[in-house]
């Protein structure tokens, strides 16, 4: 299938799948990158924008329906599955790494720690993949972290309703405005970080992460881990054979 089919794959509606999912097509197709990213943001834009209406009528009907016929055939007739909500919340009380609103020096700690880690993981990144400077890289990804802690800080602060992303992003463009003392040094340095090593980084984090569930995860078993990949693959190569005969009907390859 053309390159261009995999990019279109790749918008799956999620801003940062559809980016970490784009930096290895653009790494095999380095020559093909500008259209790579056009394709691949076109689709993501349309799936964020109907994917809800298929997925509420269509998607999750169809699941339903297939999950009632084939679950007494492959998980027996006897065998029920439940979701233990109340241990869910039992724990989520007693957890000292639960979200609250309140603001303490061992949040702020955490923050750090954990952003200082993925800024060396995306400045490694970064030096294997597009062969900047790691130092460079590292220093502006310092600088993210700074203003990603300082929006979340304000955010349990601030006693208003607004959203820690909106603080980050006014102070992200304010301090790289020109003419702001701080623009110059700061466009400099987070000049040098390529977003999809922020995604790819992140979202293996995200993936490590799920250690924090690992006791639901044993309930799902060996099978979820078989459905997902299932589910994945056929999602994206189903998608990028649907892409590539629109693609060739169309004469666009």
């Amino acid at each position: 299938m053309h390159p261009y089919a995999y990019a279109m794959a790749s918008g799956v509606g999620s801003a940062s799948m559809n980016a970490a999912a784009l930096a290895l097509l653009m790494h095999m197709f380095p020559s093909m990158d500008t259209q790579l990213e056009a394709f691949a943001g076109c689709r993501n834009l349309l799936s964020f924008c109907f994917g809800i209406y298929m997925c509420i009528f269509v998607s999750l009907p169809i699941a339903e329906r297939m999950y009632d016929w084939l679950s007494p055939h492959i998980l027996g007739h006897n065998e029920e599955i439940s979701i233990d909500d109340d241990y869910a919340i039992e724990e989520v009380k007693h957890d000292k790494y639960a979200t609250t609103d309140d603001l303490t020096v061992g949040k702020l700690e955490r923050w750090a720690t954990f952003l200082v880690i993925l800024s060396f993981i995306v400045a490694v990144g970064n030096f294997i993949g597009f062969h900047t400077s790691i130092i460079d890289a590292f220093i502006g990804m310092l600088l993210i972290s700074l203003i990603t802690i300082i929006g979340m800080a304000l955010e349990r602060i601030i006693p208003w309703n607004i959203q820690a992303i909106i603080y980050i992003s006014l102070i992200g463009i304010f301090v790289a405005i020109p003419g702001v003392p701080t623009a110059d040094f700061l466009v400099h340095y987070v000049s040098q970080i390529e977003l999809t090593t922020i995604c790819t980084a992140f979202l293996a984090y995200v993936g490590i992460a799920i250690g924090n569930d690992w006791e639901e995860f044993k309930k799902i078993g060996w099978k979820g881990i078989i459905i997902t990949l299932i589910v994945i693959s056929g999602t994206y190569l189903c998608s990028a054979a649907i892409a590539h005969i629109t693609l060739v009907a169309t004469g666009m390859v």
